[in-house]
Parts: structure tokens; C-alpha cells; sequence
């Protein structure tokens, strides 16, 4: 940990000089930001272009004006990685096969823009998905040929100093920090600190059990303390729940495979009759108020969306609206829509997805995401535990359907490793990174 602060100093000095020049110059940040991003593609720093990528992201689900350039400065950036992988491709090879399987779905969500109510938006949002299944796997995989697994750890500690930065704003800056009594940090909200913490705790959970060793125990401890102790400032019902599947697939795997699946049958049939119980079930076990018991009788407005975005897709049915039709459907009917009692998106990536490519688009998104899992079955017995998780973390948030947050971008990081497992446990690291030699780390089979 001691070694990664030394050789990121500066990188964490540049993301503090970024964040200070968006508070106290406004869009001036942007060009502060442009000429360090040119600097770091001049001396090749990849892992500190993909990281600081990710911090823009994050500074740009901030709904504080201080850091509206970023909302804008994103889709500039994400450009230039992608420019930097056509310009420098000869040293991104071999390319990663993961964007294949998701051609079709990218194809049918062009064809969507032919009814899409704000084109150029929607253009924009499918052109940034597009880029984002490229540029995120090919990063990381040049990342690994150049680093070892550096490039694992440094990702990592990158996160959770994230996640201790979010920690230190809420004790400096209180009222900024929290909504209700629930920490949001550097977030928009502390549900999107949720689901930070859940995809953090899949990526981490993943590395651990690719490379068990890679973390000392001591590590391990410290930064497990340091997500569950944010997770609990958040108060987010998802990302508890989402972690807790993780955690007990993992368990029922762990004993036998063909267990786990017949509770995730058994679980499946009856989710209706738990979420029914819910509000009793949170009684029983006297949680009643960290649990929100009153938003969680109404559902949160959530139920409302659902139905109205149902109603609404059936316009949409077969190829959609294009990417940010959910946006500009929803957006239409706020005035209605708060009347019953619900303001804000869809809450649903299957949804959302449906709104914005159709039946024709969600049916080809899932089932190349099933056999990314499927694939990585083969040798990580742990890829349908979070698979379950992660399938119930999206029914209540629509983060899957967009590129340009903070979270997508992690999970497509966690899916890399599954998907190019071969690459990264098998693949000879250079003569000249003896980080793994001198730490004797030997991947998991």
C-alpha cells in the first residue's frame, strides 16, 4: 500500500489540483484537465489515464454546480482514450475479444436511432457505450502486459482511496456530504455511493479470488473495514442486499454448485412473497429505521416508475427509443409523475434497456452477458454468485443502460477479468516487472 501512494503521488496530487481548479475556476478545469491527459499519453501512463478517467466519472455524478464541468468534460475524454487506442494500436496488441459479443446489441441500438425523440443525445449515448466496451478491456489488458498485476493492485487502492476520500469530505464537509443522514460522499446520492461500494466490493471479491495472495491479510482487513464502515454511512437497502447475495451464493457454491442453483430456483419463485413480507420481515428483526420503514412501504416511488415505464414502453416495444429515450419519455411526464408520488428515472436497467433498444436489444445485451459468466464458469466457480448479485442490484437502479457513470465502468473492469481470465492468469509478464516474482504470486485455479 506504502509502494502505491509513492508511486502515485503525483497522480493523487493532479486528481486534488483537477478537483480545486473545477471549485475555484469553473470550466477552466477543463483545459487544466486536457493538458494533463496530453501529458500523461506523452510519458504513456495508461493506468493513470483509465484512473483518472474513472475520477472524472465520479466528480461528474456530483450534482454540486462546482463540478458541472465534468458533465461535459466526459464525453471529451472518453474521445481521446479511444483516439489513443486507434493511434497506439499497435501496443494495445493482442486486442481483447470482449467487445464481439456485444456487436449486435450495439447494431440494434443504432438502428433504434431512427425513433429517437432527441437524436443528437441519443447519438451521443450510443457512440459513448460503444467506445466504452473498447476501451475498457483493451486499457487494462496493455495496463497488464506493461504493469503485471501492478495494474490489479493499483486499481484497487485507487478505489478505496476513493472511498476513504468520500469518508474525509463528510467529516470536513458535513452538510455537503450527506442527504437525510446518509452519506453520498463525492456522489450524487448515497444510493449511487451504494452501488459504488457493491461494484467495488465485486471487483475486490473477484481479484481476491483470481489471486489470493496478491493483498496481505492485514490489507484485506483494512480495506474491508473501510467499505463496510462507508457502506453503513449510506444506508443503501440495495447495495446491502446485493453484497449479501454475493456473500451467500458464494457460501452455497462453495458446498456444492448444484445447492446454490436449486436456491436461486427456490429464490426466484419466491421473490414476489418475500418483497410482500418485506415491511414484516424488517420488523421482526428491528431495523425499522435504518431500513427507511416508511419509504420502504411506499416502495420508494419505484413501483410507479415501473408501471408508467411499462405503459409507456409498449411504443417501444420491439427496437426502442435509442439510448436515452427513458430520459426524455420520463422527463416529459414529471409534472404527472410527481403527482404520484414518484421524481426521477426509471429505477430499473431491464426497463430502461427495453425503453431505449427494445425487446430485440435487451434479449442480445443478456445473453452475451450470460456467457461472459457462462465462459468464466470454467474456471472461476464463483461467476454465477455474482451474476445473481448483480442482476438484483440492477432491478432497482438503470445504471447498466448508461456508459458515462462511475459504475458501469467498474463492472465492465470486473467482467474483463472474467472474460479474459486466460489473459490474465496465464499471459508471461515482461522480464522487467518482477513484482510478481518477488512476491511469489501464483493465480488461483
Amino acid at each position: 500500500m506504502i509502494q502505491h501512494f509513492n508511486r502515485f503521488f503525483q497522480f493523487y496530487l493532479l486528481l486534488l489540483i483537477w478537483s480545486l481548479s473545477s471549485i475555484y475556476f469553473g470550466s477552466i478545469a477543463s483545459v487544466v484537465v486536457g493538458a494533463s491527459l496530453l501529458l500523461l499519453w506523452k510519458k504513456q501512463r495508461i493506468t493513470e489515464l483509465f484512473l483518472g478517467f474513472i475520477f472524472i466519472l465520479i466528480l461528474s455524478d456530483n450534482i454540486s454546480e462546482v463540478f458541472t464541468f465534468a458533465k461535459s468534460f466526459k464525453n471529451i475524454y472518453i474521445l481521446l482514450l479511444f483516439f489513443i487506442l486507434v493511434i497506439d494500436r499497435e501496443k494495445f496488441i493482442p486486442y481483447s475479444s470482449f467487445h464481439k459479443g456485444f456487436i449486435p446489441f450495439i447494431l440494434v441500438a443504432f438502428i433504434a436511432l431512427m425513433y429517437a425523440g432527441n437524436f443528437n443525445v441519443s447519438l451521443m449515448k450510443t457512440f459513448s457505450y460503444f467506445l466504452l466496451i473498447m476501451i475498457v478491456p483493451n486499457y487494462l489488458r496493455r495496463a497488464y502486459k506493461e504493469e503485471g498485476l501492478n495494474i490489479i493492485k493499483d486499481m484497487v487502492y485507487f478505489l478505496f482511496v476513493v472511498l476513504l476520500a468520500c469518508i474525509m469530505v463528510a467529516y470536513l464537509f458535513n452538510k455537503f456530504s450527506f442527504i437525510d443522514m446518509r452519506l453520498r460522499g463525492l456522489f450524487g446520492n448515497p444510493n449511487g455511493l451504494g452501488i459504488f461500494l457493491f461494484l467495488v466490493f465485486v471487483f475486490f471479491f473477484i481479484v481476491n479470488k483470481i489471486w489470493p495472495d496478491l493483498f496481505q491479510r492485514k490489507e484485506k482487513f483494512i480495506l474491508y473495514i473501510l467499505l463496510f464502515y462507508t457502506l453503513f454511512l449510506t444506508n443503501s437497502r440495495t447495495a446491502i442486499l446485493s453484497i449479501f447475495i454475493l456473500l451467500l451464493f458464494t457460501r452455497l457454491y462453495r458446498l456444492s454448485p448444484y445447492l446454490g442453483f436449486l436456491v436461486l430456483v427456490v429464490a426466484g419463485v419466491g421473490i414476489e412473497l418475500i418483497f410482500m413480507n418485506m415491511v414484516k420481515i424488517v420488523q421482526a428483526v428491528g431495523l425499522d429505521e435504518y431500513f427507511r420503514l416508511h419509504t420502504l412501504e411506499e416502495g420508494s416511488g419505484r413501483f410507479v416508475a415501473w408501471n408508467f415505464a411499462w405503459f409507456k414502453i409498449q411504443d417501444f416495444f420491439f427496437i426502442g427509443g435509442s439510448f436515452g429515450n427513458d430520459e426524455y419519455i420520463m422527463r416529459q411526464n414529471y409534472a404527472f409523475l410527481t403527482q404520484l408520488g414518484h421524481q426521477g428515472g426509471v429505477h430499473n436497467s431491464y426497463l430502461t434497456l427495453w425503453f431505449d433498444v427494445g425487446l430485440v436489444g435487451i434479449v442480445l445485451y443478456f445473453v452475451n452477458f450470460f456467457k461472459i459468466f457462462l465462459k468464466a464458469a470454467q474456471n472461476f466457480k464463483y461467476a454465477f454468485p455474482v451474476l445473481f448479485s448483480v442482476l438484483f442490484c440492477i432491478t432497482y437502479e438503470s445504471w447498466l443502460a448508461g456508459s458515462l457513470n462511475p459504475f458501469t465502468i467498474i463492472l465492465f473492469s470486473s467482467l474483463t477479468l472474467l472474460n479474459d481470465y486466460d489473459f490474465f492468469t496465464v499471459q508471461n509478464l515482461s522480464p522487467e516487472n518482477d513484482f510478481v516474482e518477488k512476491n511469489k504470486l501464483i493465480p488461483a485455479t
